[in-house]
């Protein structure tokens, strides 16, 4: 007799789902960016599950302000970008891709190493965090604006570039002191989604 406890169960337990978060479900399957995350047979399953369940917004629900300059990029049209980068991402390889930037310019077979996705919450926009082999620098693209992508099988140490960005970080964080009033913490974590926060 070891005094331990446990269950006997020789099959696997249902998973029990509230309304609640049924609710929340259903509506972040009305997102288009939840394309870039699931594939659509996924979600073809998770809409026929929930079909019973009541539509809890519609565009009259939500009114959004304050948000930036909004991309007029289709997401479905990047969705295979996104997740090849996410593959290159996780194999630590080097790519060659176009850019076209907010003025119209085109940046041809531009040579970087991809090292993370960010998503900014103010901005409704996913940017792609790069080293650029060429300028040997961290650049901040969005990610909607890069196309023509391709993988570099090239021999490349791409955590030397990884250990250069976080030489170049600042060593001491900023800090700011909030008082909560009027959801002002909320709203501070709002406005700095896209970084690396922590709060005490």
């Amino acid at each position: 007799m070891d005094d331990k406890y446990g269950a006997n169960f020789n099959r696997s337990l249902s998973i029990l789902v509230s309304s609640i978060e049924k609710l929340w479900l259903k509506n972040i399957l009305q997102d288009e960016k939840v394309n870039l995350f699931i594939k659509e047979e996924t979600k073809e399953k998770l809409n026929k599950a929930l079909e019973d369940i009541p539509n809890p917004l519609n565009e009259d629900s939500i009114i959004i302000k304050n948000q930036a300059y909004q991309d007029t990029s289709n997401i479905v049209h990047y969705k295979e970008v996104f997740r090849l980068i996410l593959k290159v991402i996780n194999d630590k390889n080097m790519i060659q891709y176009n850019y076209k930037s907010l003025d119209g310019s085109d940046y041809i077979n531009k040579r970087a190493i991809p090292y993370k996705i960010e998503y900014s919450l103010k901005d409704d926009k996913f940017y792609l965090l790069l080293y650029s082999t060429e300028e040997n620098r961290p650049i901040r693209s969005i990610l909607s604006r890069i196309y023509d992508v391709e993988i570099i099988e090239e021999e490349e140490d791409s955590q030397k570039y990884f250990d250069s960005v976080q030489q170049k970080k600042a060593k001491n964080p900023i800090v700011l002191y909030v008082k909560d009033e009027r959801n002002a913490l909320e709203r501070v974590f709002f406005a700095f989604s896209s970084y690396e926060t922590k709060r005490r």
